[in-house]
């Protein structure tokens, strides 16, 4: 997540394929579950600007 964090540009999609039953340990890291139609796991990168 670090390497997300200072290389990922704003509005970066992250996509995931991710083993059944481990959608717990990925929503805690702030990735979404995909619809059943569509499996994995995705994140949609913001950087926020504060000045």
């Amino acid at each position: 997540m670090k390497f997300i964090e200072k290389n990922a540009n704003n509005n970066s999609f992250i996509g995931l394929r991710a083993a059944e039953g481990v959608e717990n340990f990925y929503t805690k890291l702030g990735f979404a579950t995909r619809p059943t139609s569509k499996p994995g796991m995705y994140m949609i990168h913001k950087k926020w600007h504060f000045s």
